[in-house]
């Protein structure tokens, strides 16, 4: 992915090396970019999970182009791919940023829906629903490229619960698995404010 001004272009490593970057589970890469020449430079790994614990992918730019959203799968990349389910795996992921100059990063706690003391504030399900902690089913952040009343704004996916409507299994998706006419499935779109002048390693 393209920053909004051009001058940078992100990607995740998975596997391999490149230019002396070593994957170690993923990386989001970070690769200056020559709007002239049209050539990359060297990249520069600004989030290391440094284990194959868990996975990164979908990163997006922040208006400014110095700070990247991504998301951080809480499973191994086994696959070299990155999904919010997997055939019986069920995929659990939360949304971060990282700043692209100094390599800070922090997970978006106000998104993800957790409270500064890192509690949810999310509804928790009952018995047997897989909603016993929502603030882990959050995917796939997109970034609009401009600034809109002063913030950025970040379109994701959640199957968190929705209200008393939404309350299925976070995996009830796919229309041809279940009754659409009686269940409302949790997995839609949802929108956050990220205030950019947000200092590296806080929640913005």
């Amino acid at each position: 992915v393209f920053s909004p001004d051009g001058t940078r272009a992100a990607g995740t490593l998975v596997r391999g090396t490149v230019e002396g970057i070593t994957a170690g589970g993923a990386h989001a890469v970070v690769w200056p970019f020559d709007t002239k020449g049209l050539s990359f430079g060297k990249p520069v790994s600004v989030f290391d999970l440094g284990a194959e614990d868990a996975c990164i992918g979908f990163p997006s730019f922040l208006p400014t182009g110095n700070g990247l959203l991504l998301q951080k799968q809480l499973s191994a990349c086994s696959t070299g791919t990155y999904n919010t389910y997997l055939g019986t795996e069920q995929v659990r992921s939360e949304i971060w940023w990282t700043d692209v100059t100094t390599g800070a990063q922090a997970r978006l706690d106000a998104l993800n829906g957790r409270q500064p003391d890192g509690t949810s504030y999310l509804p928790r399900g009952t018995s047997g629903t897989d909603h016993d902690d929502d603030t882990t089913l959050n995917y796939e952040p997109t970034v609009a490229p401009v600034l809109a009343g002063g913030y950025a704004w970040v379109v994701f996916t959640s199957r968190r619960m929705y209200g008393n409507v939404a309350t299925a299994s976070p995996f009830t998706s796919d229309p041809r698995s279940y009754d659409h006419t009686k269940i409302v499935t949790p997995k839609k779109l949802w929108v956050a404010a990220i205030d950019v002048s947000g200092k590296p390693g806080s929640d913005p």
